[in-house]
C-alpha cells in the first residue's frame, strides 16, 4: 500500500511534467524513500515521548502507594490461596460437629481429631511457605545491548542490493555505458552493496569499506556506477552511522570518508547525480540524527525510568514480605489456637462417654463455638483490616474458652490496660494458654497483666514438667517474638521458676507502632 501510494504520487507528478515511465519509476522510488525516512524518525520520537511520560509517571508515583497497593493484593492472594484451605478444614469440623450421633459421638469425635491432625499438618507447611523467602521478582529491564551478530534482515538486505546493483551496472552497461567497464563495474558495485550487512553491528567499518570500493573502482578506471542500489546502501549506511547513538569518533570517520568517497566518485564520473547524491546523503544523516537525539533522550528517561522502577520494586517486596510474616502471624494464632482446643476437647469427649456424658456436651459445644470462631477470623484475614482492636472482653473470652476445656486458668488484671497494647496482649496469651494447654495438658496457669504509667507486663505460667530437652521453637513462639518486637517490647521463654513453662513479655504503654 506504501508503495501504491508513492506510485500514484510520482504518477501524477510524471504526468505534469510530460517526462516517461523512468522518471515515473525513480519518482517512486524516491517517494517510498523518503516516507520510510520520515516513518523512523516520528517513531523514535514517539518512542522518546512514550518513554519519557513513562519516566514522569513513574517518578510522580509514591513508593507508599506502590507498597499500600501491593500489600492489598497479597493480603487478598493469601486470604484466597491460603486461609481458604485451612477454612475448608475448620469447615469439615463444625459439619462433623453437627453430623454427631447423640447415642454414640465418639466416632465422630474420632473424625473429628483426625481432621484437626491434618489442619495441624496443613498449618505447618503453610506456615512454612509464608516464612520462607519470598522469590525476588524480575528486574526492571535496562537499555538493550547492541547486537554483536549480524541480524538475518541486514543479511538479505545486503545480498538483495548486492544483486540489484549487479543487475542495474550490467545492464546500463550493456545499453547505454562503456562496455569496456564490464565485469568488473558490476561486480565493484555489488561489492560495496553487500556493505550494507553491515549497518547494524559495524557501520563504521562498513562505510569505510564501501568508501574504499568507490574510490578503488574510480581510480582504476571501473567506476561504480549510480542506481537504485545506492539508495539503499549509502542511505542505509550514512543512516546507521548518524544514527548511532554511542557513536564513537571511529563511526564519525567511517561516515565522513563514505560521504567523502563518494561525493568525489560522483564529481569525477557521474556528474549528473552528484546532487541528488548529496542530497540522498543529506537527508540519510539528517533523519539519522534526528533519530539519534530521540535515542538520547529514550535512554535518560528509560535510566531513570528503570532507577525509580527499582525503587518502587524494592519497596513493594519490602511490603510483601512484612505482609506475609504479618499474616503468618495472624493465621497462626487463630487456627493453631483453635486447632488445639478442638483436639483436646475431642480426646476428652472420646474417653468421657459414656460415663459423662454431661461433659462430652460441654466438650461438643465448645468445639462448635471454636469452629465458628475461627472461621469468623479466617474470612477476615483476607480483608484489608483483618483484626480489630483487641480488648479486655477478647481476652476474657479466650481464658473462658480455655477454661472452658477443661484448663484451670487464674487471670489477674493490674491497672487499665491501654487501648494500644490491647491486640499484642491477647495474642501474648492466646498463644501461652494454647501452648499449655498442647504441651501440659491438665496443668494449671496463671495469667498476671501488670500495667503501669510507663509498661504492661504479661507474665503466664503453667506448673507443668517444662518443656522437653530436645523440644525446637514452633512458629507460635517466633510469630510472638516478632509480634512483641514490633511493639518495641521484649519477651523471654523458658523453663519456670517453679517447673512448668512462662512467658515473660514487657511492652512500652506508648509503643510508635502495634500490630493487631
Amino acid at each position: 500500500m506504501l508503495v501504491a501510494g508513492a506510485a500514484a504520487v510520482s504518477g501524477v507528478l510524471v504526468v505534469l511534467s510530460s517526462e516517461g515511465v523512468a522518471d515515473w519509476v525513480f519518482g517512486t522510488f524516491l517517494f517510498t524513500l523518503a516516507w520510510f525516512v520520515v516513518r523512523a524518525t516520528v517513531l523514535a520520537s514517539l518512542r522518546a515521548r512514550t518513554l519519557r511520560a513513562r519516566a514522569d509517571l513513574l517518578a510522580s508515583t509514591e513508593p507508599d502507594a506502590v507498597a499500600r497497593a501491593a500489600i492489598r493484593e497479597e493480603r487478598r492472594r493469601l486470604g484466597e490461596d491460603i486461609a481458604a484451605v485451612l477454612r475448608e478444614a475448620i469447615s469439615d469440623i463444625a459439619q462433623e460437629v453437627a453430623r454427631l450421633d447423640e447415642d454414640d459421638p465418639r466416632p465422630g469425635l474420632r473424625r473429628i481429631h483426625e481432621r484437626t491432625q491434618l489442619a495441624t499438618s496443613e498449618l505447618r507447611r503453610q506456615l512454612g511457605l509464608l516464612r520462607a523467602p519470598n522469590p525476588d521478582q524480575d528486574p526492571p529491564l535496562g537499555p538493550s545491548p547492541e547486537p554483536t551478530a549480524i541480524p538475518r534482515r541486514d543479511v538479505v538486505l545486503g545480498c538483495g542490493l548486492a544483486l540489484l546493483a549487479a543487475v542495474e551496472t550490467t545492464a546500463y552497461l550493456l545499453t547505454d555505458g562503456p562496455r569496456a567497464w564490464l565485469p568488473w563495474s558490476p561486480v565493484l558495485s555489488a561489492l560495496a552493496a553487500a556493505c550494507a550487512v553491515g549497518r547494524t553491528v559495524a557501520p563504521a567499518a562498513a562505510s569505510a569499506v564501501c568508501a574504499v570500493l568507490f574510490t578503488l573502482g574510480s581510480l582504476v578506471g571501473y567506476p561504480l556506477t549510480g542506481g537504485f542500489w545506492t539508495f539503499g546502501t549509502v542511505g542505509c549506511l550514512v543512516w546507521a552511522v548518524a544514527a548511532r547513538a554511542r557513536a564513537r569518533s571511529v563511526d564519525i570517520a567511517g561516515g565522513v570518508l563514505l560521504v567523502a568517497a563518494v561525493t568525489w566518485t560522483r564529481y569525477a564520473d557521474d556528474p549528473d547525480n552528484l546532487l541528488f547524491s548529496v542530497l540522498l546523503m543529506t537527508v540519510a544523516a539528517s533523519g539519522g540524527l534526528v533519530v539519534r537525539a530521540a535515542g538520547h533522550q529514550e535512554s535518560g528517561s528509560r535510566a531513570r525510568a528503570v532507577a525509580r522502577e527499582a525503587e518502587l520494586v524494592d519497596a513493594a517486596r519490602a511490603a510483601v514480605s512484612a505482609e506475609r510474616a504479618g499474616f503468618a502471624r495472624e493465621l497462626h494464632d487463630v487456627t493453631s489456637h483453635a486447632v488445639g482446643v478442638i483436639a483436646i476437647q475431642a480426646a476428652a469427649g472420646q474417653v468421657s462417654w459414656p460415663q459423662d456424658p454431661e461433659g462430652v456436651r460441654r466438650a461438643v459445644a465448645v468445639i462448635a463455638a471454636t469452629a465458628r470462631s475461627t472461621l469468623t477470623e479466617l474470612d477476615r484475614l483476607g480483608l484489608e483490616e483483618s483484626t480489630r482492636h483487641r480488648g479486655l472482653d477478647d481476652l476474657h473470652q479466650v481464658v473462658a474458652r480455655i477454661r472452658a476445656a477443661g484448663t484451670p486458668v487464674d487471670l489477674t488484671l493490674v491497672g487499665e490496660l491501654p487501648v494500644a497494647c490491647a491486640p499484642v496482649v491477647h495474642r501474648v496469651v492466646q498463644e501461652a494458654l494454647t501452648n499449655a494447654v498442647r504441651h501440659a495438658p491438665g496443668a494449671a496457669v496463671t495469667v498476671t497483666v501488670s500495667c503501669t504509667a510507663e509498661q504492661v507486663v504479661v507474665r503466664v505460667v503453667d506448673d507443668g514438667e517444662g518443656p522437653a530437652a530436645a523440644a525446637t521453637r514452633g512458629y507460635g513462639l517466633v510469630g510472638l517474638a516478632e509480634r512483641v518486637a514490633l511493639a518495641r517490647g521484649t519477651l523471654a521463654s523458658g523453663p519456670g521458676p517453679s517447673g512448668g513453662f512462662a512467658v515473660h513479655v514487657v511492652l512500652p504503654t506508648h509503643p510508635e507502632a502495634v500490630p493487631s
